[in-house]
């Protein structure tokens, strides 16, 4: 897995993978953030975080490149942090968080 800052002009240039692969982008920035990137050219935001009651760290989705922003991811991996630390259900606060700001995004 490669680090870099991600910024949005890196993020638009990552290629496709290979037919049939997908690569990760790691961000320097905000630890466990990063994004894939599949061979149709999707980029999905995920976090590799270790949860509680887990030995091995666990990749999450959390949205798509152009649905969310950067910056939004960020946010949301930072959120993550705080979830995992002061919680035993970080999924089920994830959803909770999620249902929210699709409920809010719908209300505007």
């Amino acid at each position: 897995m490669a680090t870099r800052r991600l910024t949005d002009r890196t993020l638009q240039a990552l290629k496709r993978a290979e037919p049939g692969k997908r690569y990760e982008v790691m961000d320097s920035e905000v630890r466990g953030l990063g994004v894939r990137v599949n061979d149709r050219g999707r980029k999905t935001f995920i976090l590799i975080a270790r949860y509680p009651g887990s030995r091995h760290p666990a990749r999450r989705s959390l949205g798509k490149y152009g649905v969310m922003t950067l910056g939004d991811a960020r946010e949301e991996a930072r959120a993550n942090y705080w979830v995992r630390v002061s919680t035993k259900q970080p999924k089920t606060s994830m959803r909770i968080r999620q249902a929210m700001n699709v409920a809010l995004l719908s209300t505007t």
